[in-house]
């Protein structure tokens, strides 16, 4: 929770977790909240309430453009900050990578590989679908040097679910859709 306060006026900004049911409805949901008070007549009024219920789908979108971003620059940390504590990815060729500190070691060991040219890496999503505090999505990657040339194309799942308030990567599956290169 966050609260600005200034003259007679304050704004509470949070996120609110509900669970329960309403008519007849289960729900589990993540939601932003902001409240503005202001003391009227030497007591707080309430002057606005504004809840926005966090989708899964624009948060794997936005989460996708960090992601591309961080690879883009080979920033293992900031990409790595995506993933739950306990992710695992699963790509190919590799055995399972278990945990965000596994993950980032295997993130800089891949940028390093590709070395220092540019890579930029666009993502499009086929599938987002949301189970309360738990999402999928289902997509297309295509990793893309500077001059064009394709270094690697393929689709991925993700299972998303929400740690510490945030929708984050916690299973990720990625397939080549190139043949393996011999070492």
């Amino acid at each position: 929770m966050r609260i600005v306060a200034h003259d007679g006026t304050a704004v509470v900004r949070g996120l609110w977790r509900g669970r329960g049911t309403a008519k007849g409805q289960a729900y589990d949901e993540l939601s932003r909240y902001t409240t503005t008070y202001a003391k009227l007549g030497g007591q707080w009024k309430v002057l606005s309430d504004q809840t926005t219920k966090i989708s899964a789908a624009a948060a794997v979108a936005h989460l996708h453009e960090r992601v591309t971003k961080a690879n883009d620059e080979a920033h293992a940390a900031g990409m790595v900050a995506l993933f739950t504590q306990d992710a695992w990815g699963i790509w190919p060729n590799q055995p399972i990578v278990q945990g965000r500190a596994a993950i980032e070691q295997d993130m800089r060991v891949y940028f390093k590989k590709i070395g220092a040219e540019k890579i930029h890496t666009e993502v499009t999503n086929l599938e987002v679908e949301e189970f309360g505090t738990w999402a999928y999505n289902l997509g297309r990657y295509k990793d893309i040097k500077a001059d064009g040339t394709v270094i690697d194309e393929g689709t991925f799942v993700g299972i998303w679910k929400i740690e510490d308030g945030q929708w984050k990567l916690f299973r990720d599956f990625g397939t080549s859709s190139l043949p393996k290169k011999d070492k």
